[in-house]
């Protein structure tokens, strides 16, 4: 919790103090401190036994999970970004990328632990349910995040605005919140799929918000707002890993776990990529459609797609047309993310799933057994 409060407002204050090389220079050793102690404390005890057999870990789902998860995404950035669409580099992770996950499910099924969670997930609607609603809840999140201090910066771009910096803060602000009260209000009523609903909903309608512009995210005004979002996707968190554990059973929820955080990577992953080269490909072709016309307009392009201050030195006649062409494509991805938003909600109301308290069940289970 403290974390996620305090990482973007410090990041914010070590990038106006210094520069954003500099952010990453202390993740960096941040996160090589995090190796050494997670590395100190991993060791096994020279009190264990010998003779207590060691986890075999295989090292082929392994690659095969990293490569199925890489293909796709080194060709959503690649495409119409680097290379057009239709090149043959492209077409071909885009081809290799079912084979990949073809060879990853049947390396994995070899293992009767991997297999029952394959099993459970085909036999449990519930839990594709579950990971359809992560995936497009990380999916929209992520395509909001990576475009917001652009969008920002188009919409303040007269009148600049330094709430620009802090609009993230109030997000990671509140999240952690979010987790903590949705956890209390499933522990007192013990409905997690019911409030998975209504927040799906309230995600949906503040989203749908930002992506029509009614929420005009450079004013400070709109805190409270983004502070609500922050609150939502706290909720999600404690709402889904319950709801996920009650429809699997104890001795597979560790894996089904670790399955939670792949698909939330995977969707982050995939939220930057399509979000950014959506953005980058409306982005072009409205600057072409409007800027045609102009003389030099190919490295007046050029210059607008590389920056917003860039622009400062045309007419403000173009400047306006460059200005509405950043706002509009921007809010077209949002609104693409609302639209998968609706599956999440489809996904949501279709499916239900029951509380279950394990310590009540282990007492149960225990009585019968008496």
């Amino acid at each position: 919790m403290a974390g996620d409060i305090s990482g973007g407002p410090l990041g914010s204050a070590i990038a106006d103090a210094s520069s954003w090389q500099m952010v990453f220079r202390i993740e960096a050793i941040v996160m090589l401190c995090g190796l050494a102690v997670a590395s100190y404390t991993m060791k096994v005890s020279h009190t264990q036994s010998e003779d207590v057999p060691k986890p075999r870990i295989d090292i082929i789902p392994i690659v095969l999970l990293f490569v199925t998860i890489a293909l796709p995404l080194f060709a959503l950035n690649l495409g119409g970004v680097v290379l057009p669409w239709d090149h043959p580099a492209v077409i071909t992770l885009l081809v290799c990328t079912p084979i990949a996950l073809g060879g990853l499910l049947l390396a994995t099924t070899r293992h009767s632990d991997t297999s029952s969670v394959i099993r459970t997930i085909l036999d449990q609607s519930a839990v594709p349910a579950v990971f359809a609603t992560t995936f497009f809840v990380v999916y929209a999140f992520n395509a909001l995040t990576y475009n917001m201090a652009v969008y920002i910066e188009a919409r303040s771009f007269n009148n600049p605005s330094a709430f620009g910096d802090w609009a993230l803060s109030c997000i990671f602000l509140s999240r952690p919140f979010g987790t903590f009260l949705a956890g209390l209000f499933i522990k007192r009523y013990r409905a997690p799929w019911g409030m998975l609903r209504c927040n799906m909903i309230i995600y949906f309608i503040l989203y749908l918000l930002v992506a029509t512009g009614m929420i005009p995210l450079e004013s400070p005004s709109t805190a409270p707002y983004l502070l609500l979002i922050g609150l939502s996707l706290g909720a999600f968190e404690s709402c889904l890993i319950v709801s996920l554990f009650a429809a699997v059973k104890k001795p597979e929820q560790a894996s089904f776990l670790a399955v939670f955080n792949v698909v939330v990577a995977f969707a982050g992953d995939v939220g930057v990529g399509v979000s950014l080269a959506l953005t980058g490909n409306f982005l072009r072709q409205g600057l072409y459609r409007e800027l045609a016309g102009m003389p030099n307009y190919e490295e007046v392009i050029s210059r607008a797609l590389e920056s917003l201050d860039s622009i400062r030195n045309i007419p403000q006649a173009e400047q306006a047309k460059v200005i509405a062409v950043y706002i509009n494509s921007i809010e077209k991805v949002f609104a693409i993310s609302c639209a998968t938003l609706l599956v999440s909600i489809i996904a949501t109301i279709s499916q239900k799933v029951a509380y279950r308290d394990e310590n009540e069940l282990e007492r149960r289970e225990q009585e019968d057994a008496r």
